[in-house]
C-alpha cells in the first residue's frame, strides 16, 4: 500500500470548515490560535459566510490553514505517506508535507500570493469555464476559432479526462460559451472563482509575487512534490519559478496524478472539502482509492480503516 496526499485548490472551500478539528484537537487550536495575518482567519474559516469565503483574498489563506491542520493530525496518527500533490494553491500546503516548507513559511507565502491575485482580479473581470466531454484538442481548436472574435483565451487547467478548464475575461469566456453550446455537446460549468487564474490575466499578480518568493529559502523535500507546472517532481532550484509560473500558467493535475499512480501510489488522501479528486479519479483510474480527511470524523474513520 502506497499512500498519496492531495490538498484541495480554491473551490473546495466550505463555511465552518475546521472548527471541529480545533474543538477537538489542542495541537490544531495551538496552531490556529499562533496564526497571524491581516484579517481574523478563525472567524472567517470558523463563523464567515459564503460570499465572504469565496473571495480570493480569504480562500486561499483559509485553505492553506484548513490542510495544514489536518496535516497535523495524520501526521499525530502516524499515517504514512509517499508522495505528496496540491491542486493550485494546494502546492503550498503540498510543500509543508514534504518538508519544503514550515507551515508560518507557507502562511505568509500563501496570504501574499491571495493578495496580488485579488489585485489582478480586480484589474479585470475574469474567470473559468470548466468544458466537460471533450479532447483538449478540440478545445483548442475552439480557443482559435473564437480568437478570430478577439476572444483570448488559455487553458487553465487539465484535471483529468475530458474535463479542460479555459481561463479569459468574462466577456471572452461568454463567447467560447456560445461557440461551443452551437457546436458542440459539451457541458460547461462556470467555476466559483473570482478571476482568470492561470492565465495571462494574473501578469501583474505573476511580477509581484515573484518578487515575493526571493525573500524565501526552500529545503530539499523529505517526501517527493509533484509539481502543478510538471506533473512530476521538481529540484530545490526550480521551486520559487514553478510556484511563480503556475499563477498564469496551465496546471497538469492530471499529469501529476498519473504519475504517483505509475510509482505505486494506490491510495489517495483527499484533504479538502466537497470530493472533488474523488470525481477526478473515476476519470483517471476507477481502481485507485480516494478517502477524503476533512473533519474530526473523517479522521476517525481513516484511523480505524488503516488499523484494521
Amino acid at each position: 500500500m502506497k499512500i498519496g496526499l492531495l490538498f484541495s485548490g480554491q473551490g473546495s472551500q466550505k463555511v465552518g470548515m475546521g472548527r471541529d478539528l480545533y474543538e477537538a484537537y489542542p495541537d490544531v487550536r495551538e496552531f490556529y490560535d499562533q496564526i497571524q495575518m491581516g484579517f481574523d482567519i478563525k472567524a472567517v474559516s470558523f463563523e464567515g459566510d459564503e460570499q465572504t469565503l469565496k473571495q480570493t483574498i480569504y480562500t486561499q489563506p483559509v485553505l492553506v490553514a484548513f490542510h495544514l491542520a489536518v496535516l497535523r493530525q495524520l501526521k499525530a496518527l502516524g499515517i504514512p505517506y509517499e508522495y505528496v500533490a496540491g491542486l493550485s494553491l494546494g502546492e503550498f500546503s503540498a510543500l509543508v508535507a514534504g518538508g519544503v516548507l514550515e507551515e508560518k513559511e507557507a502562511l505568509a507565502l500563501i496570504e501574499k500570493r491571495a493578495q496580488w491575485m485579488s489585485k489582478a482580479c480586480e484589474e479585470t473581470e475574469g474567470g473559468l469555464l470548466a468544458v466537460m466531454g471533450l479532447e483538449v484538442e478540440e478545445v483548442e481548436e475552439a480557443i482559435e476559432e473564437v480568437r478570430t472574435q478577439g476572444a483570448k483565451l488559455q487553458i487553465a487547467n487539465l484535471n483529468c479526462p475530458k474535463q479542460v478548464v479555459v481561463g479569459g475575461s468574462l466577456e471572452d469566456l461568454q463567447i467560447i460559451k456560445g461557440y461551443l453550446e452551437e457546436h458542440s455537446s459539451a457541458r460547461l460549468a462556470q467555476l466559483e472563482v473570482q478571476g482568470g487564474f492561470h492565465t495571462d490575466l494574473m501578469e501583474s499578480a505573476y511580477q509581484g509575487f515573484s518578487e515575493d518568493l526571493k525573500g524565501f529559502t526552500f529545503k530539499d523535500a523529505s517526501t517527493p512534490v509533484i509539481y502543478n507546472r510538471l506533473g512530476t517532481p521538481g529540484d530545490r532550484d526550480q521551486i520559487q519559478q514553478l510556484l511563480a509560473e503556475q499563477l498564469k500558467s496551465t496546471t497538469y493535475f492530471e499529469k501529476s496524478i498519473r504519475y504517483m499512480i505509475d510509482q505505486g501510489v494506490d491510495i489517495f488522501l483527499e484533504i479538502g472539502c466537497n470530493d472533488i479528486f474523488k470525481g477526478f479519479l473515476k476519470r483517471i483510474d476507477r481502481r485507485i482509492r480516494v478517502i477524503p480527511v476533512n473533519s474530526v470524523e473523517t479522521l476517525e474513520q481513516l484511523k480505524e480503516e488503516l488499523s484494521a
